[in-house]
């Protein structure tokens, strides 16, 4: 039984480890100073997983999230 259970627990994890991709967000301020207290959300199939990201300073900034297979991504701008 616990031969069946392992095996079943690694075909679980490699069909979720194939349907999925990570994405990167790229922020960017032309000024190089952040966003000055902006903020994004970034969702996947209407569930956020990115939360209130910004940038404090600087012009570039990445942050990479997973997705899985035909998911839809969304974003929030939070700011003025």
């Amino acid at each position: 039984m616990k031969n069946i259970t392992t095996a079943l627990l690694c075909l679980l994890f490699s069909v979720y480890s194939f349907g999925q991709c990570d994405y990167t967000l790229k922020m960017m301020d032309s000024v190089g100073d952040g966003w000055t207290g902006n903020t994004m959300d970034v969702l996947v199939d209407g569930v956020v997983v990115l939360d209130d990201v910004t940038m404090a300073n600087g012009s570039e900034e990445l942050v990479t999230f997973p997705v899985t297979t035909d998911a839809e991504v969304t974003t929030l701008w939070n700011g003025g």
